[in-house]
């Protein structure tokens, strides 16, 4: 008899499996958040008044670097019975230059404003009345406006012009998460305050506009008051968060696809348009399948996707608006399959958080109903093919039983293909006897995803630390004989993880060479010819993951394959590395090879007039092993005059080397000495991004001093907050 006792867990639920009927405790794999407490928070908006609508209205102007403009906000004060005495919503790093209210629930009638001001800290705007506003009554708010552009976020102005591609082009857009729509217009900024929007845009007739809602009209233009622009306005919003709200105005052009009103705008540029069209088609596909298996449906009108040269993420949703960075929209025909993906992943990646963010069948968070479908199968089974629940477990009841029949050496599995949104952790007995099945190479009768899904659970498992890395190690042993890509995936994110968090130990060598004996089977199996099959064939995702992970953990016959690769490239005896394996080699190369090799990046990076291969060679820059080149590139990222300040790039250079787990000491010492000069260039949320990924590859004292340091500059750096810059290592192991 099997008793198996199931216990979930909130944020990701684990279950539990146990013999015999024993109930062991666990704790919840889960991490501790600070409570908060909204009337001690100094920060938080009271709840006097709720905004229904706003009506706002933009001008931009690239040539000034400021916009100004005008909202009308209509709200309506609590219905507690108690008066109101002041209206306060976020306004941060903008002029309001007047602010007018009136009385809706009494006909229109104007109220009397004592004084209005702007509290730098906590970034609010606080408007007095003279009499105390009434409850339970409308109110509509018309408050204008004047500010700068932004660096990467509020609103603020991206080229497509720089000293390669000869390649004109404006663009002015909004970035608002997390808290950047109050440095552009006054606003309940604060994502559980939702209401519609009507949005008004001023733009040059050769120019266009985007915004969340389809176009409504368009005036004709407005010669004595906006220098001869026209106005779009656009329809009604459904109700949402103010950083969801999107501004585009720009010299672009568009592709569609009319039958699911999809466009994807780009540059006035023919190849952008052609690579454009791969993204259009995924998307329309995506969409369809991802409409079909959530049973959410898309309820906007339309939906545009802009390829844009400068965004400080890789891509951000929009309700009705997808911003991304041109290398993750737009392909061509000399892209790798990788670069492929990556589009693929974002487009995907987009597209289910918007589904996700406008479901309508959303639950309360305090009383969630959660119930886990419960699939399974055993030794004796083998029937990876049913994914269908044979039980279901309330998460409300601490624990589940199943009852089933099997032998002392007879082994059971949960959730077959990774069909139910939870983690599998086993009794001792079991684990060992799915590992004995693994390393005597009979795991080909357990499902690939199955495969993966027991290496993903056991290394989270161990991190976080309810099972033994002895167990989750031993388990990874069966991988020197694993073929399948599925599996391996998974695996490369674990190893390189757990090699993260040995850094300054003397295990890492040893993990190492570990790593390069699983490996060496599957490597020494492979062709590095570049290949003719199908773009979307197995053979090249292999090949890509085989390659990075032997040469990203030093196996010495891919290492020196790479720079076999390389010095032909410099001998000019070959003119190309294979696509798919480019970014790979190249940054093997500079690790492992002299400083020719690094040169002959960066000349190759000074050379091309391709944004996307400039990126590339920037990353392989970043993969040196040579402080004084780690330190030349940050301080070049800091020169106005470097070729990569002025093309933008600089940003992308840091990140790069923030990346390189290798490289803290050094960052560490680069980020204390010009963390001002990097946020007044780049902006606080960059530095602060920078900051939180840099404690991926950092030991606990290097922790304690960043967090020191931050607390002591957060003021003088601008910075938001400095929680979620701690708490991404947590996230790694769940």
């Amino acid at each position: 008899m099997y008793n198996s006792i199931i216990t979930s867990y909130w944020t990701l639920p684990t279950v539990l499996i146990l013999l015999g009927g024993t109930l062991v405790s666990a704790v919840p794999l889960t991490w501790t958040i600070p409570a908060f407490d909204p009337d001690n928070d100094a920060f938080v908006l009271p709840e006097s008044i709720i905004p229904t609508q706003y009506i706002l209205s933009l001008v931009p102007d690239i040539k000034s670097k400021k916009f100004h403009g005008e909202v009308d906000i209509l709200g309506q004060t609590d219905d507690t019975g108690s008066e109101v005495s002041r209206v306060v919503l976020n306004a941060d790093d903008i002029k309001v230059k007047s602010v007018q209210m009136v009385d809706l629930t009494d006909g229109g009638k104007k109220v009397e404003i004592r004084d209005f001001l702007i509290k730098r800290i906590p970034q609010w705007l606080v408007v007095t009345p003279v009499q105390n506003l009434t409850a339970n009554s409308d109110y509509q708010l018309r408050i204008k406006f004047e500010g700068n552009f932004g660096i990467e976020a509020g609103m603020y102005h991206a080229s497509y012009d720089d000293d390669y591609t000869k390649i004109g082009g404006d663009v002015v857009l909004t970035e608002f998460q997390t808290t950047y729509a109050r440095k552009v217009f006054p606003c309940w900024d604060e994502p559980k305050y939702k209401a519609s929007f009507i949005i008004k845009v001023a733009r040059y007739p050769d120019q266009i506009s985007l915004s969340n809602m389809p176009l409504k009209s368009t005036s004709v233009p407005d010669s004595p008051h906006e220098d001869n622009r026209v106005w779009d306005t656009f329809e009604e919003s459904p109700d949402m968060s103010t950083y969801l709200v999107a501004v585009v105005v720009a010299d672009l052009v568009s592709i569609s696809d009319p039958e699911r009103n999809l466009s994807i705008w780009t540059q006035p540029d023919a190849a952008a348009q052609q690579g454009a069209q791969y993204g259009l088609n995924l998307t329309g596909r995506l969409m369809d399948q991802m409409e079909q298996w959530t049973a959410i449906d898309y309820t906007l009108p339309k939906l545009d996707q802009v390829a844009l040269p400068k965004l400080r993420h890789q891509a951000m949703e929009h309700w009705g608006v997808i911003a991304f960075s041109e290398r993750f929209l737009v392909v061509d025909d000399m892209d790798s399959l990788k670069q492929k993906q990556q589009v693929a992943f974002h487009i995907c990646h987009e597209l289910k958080r918007f589904l996700m963010t406008n479901s309508s069948g959303e639950q309360s968070a305090k009383s969630p109903r959660w119930w886990i479908p419960l699939s399974y199968t055993t030794s004796t089974e083998l029937d990876f093919n049913d994914t269908r629940p044979r039980e279901w477990f309330n998460v409300s009841n601490a624990f589940h039983q199943v009852e089933i029949n099997l032998d002392d050496d007879e082994w059971i599995m949960f959730n077959i293909q990774l069909a139910g949104f939870y983690r599998v952790n086993y009794d001792p007995h079991t684990w060992n006897l799915l590992i004995d099945d693994m390393i005597s190479c009979e795991f080909a009768d357990i499902h690939p995803l199955n495969r993966a899904q027991l290496l993903d659970d056991a290394f989270t498992l161990a991190s976080a630390g309810y099972l033994n890395y002895t167990t989750a190690l031993n388990l990874s042993q069966y991988l020197a004989h694993e073929t399948d890509i599925i599996p391996w995936t998974t695996a490369f994110d674990i190893f390189k993880t757990l090699e993260a968090k040995l850094i300054g130990t003397p295990a890492r060598p040893l993990f190492r060479r570990y790593i390069q004996m699983l490996v060496s089977n599957w490597y020494s199996s492979l062709s590095f010819d570049d290949d003719t099959t199908p773009e979307c064939d197995t053979s090249q995702l292999t090949r890509m993951t085989v390659v990075a992970l032997a040469c990203g953990f030093g196996h010495h016959g891919c290492v020196d394959r790479a720079l076999k690769q390389v010095y032909l490239l410099m001998s000019e005896a070959e003119t190309q590395i294979p696509t798919d394996l480019e970014d790979i080699l190249l940054c093997t190369a500079v690790n492992a090879g002299p400083e020719e090799v690094w040169q002959f990046v960066r000349k190759q990076y000074m050379s091309t007039t391709s944004r996307k291969k400039r990126e590339s060679y920037l990353e392989a820059m970043a993969c040196s092993q040579d402080p004084s080149k780690i330190m030349q590139m940050l301080e070049d990222s800091l020169d106005v005059k470097s070729e990569f300040f002025k093309n933008n790039e600089g940003n992308t250079l840091i990140g790069a080397l923030v990346r390189r787990k290798t490289n803290s000491e050094t960052m560490l010492n680069f980020f204390y000495k010009n963390a001002e000069e990097i946020s007044a260039l780049y902006g606080p949320e960059d530095l602060q991004n920078y900051f939180m990924f840099a404690t991926l590859h950092m030991n606990p004292i290097q922790i304690d001093e960043l967090h020191s340091f931050m607390e002591g500059k957060m003021k003088q750096l601008n910075l938001t907050g400095i929680n979620k810059v701690f708490s991404i290592e947590k996230y790694i192991s769940i």
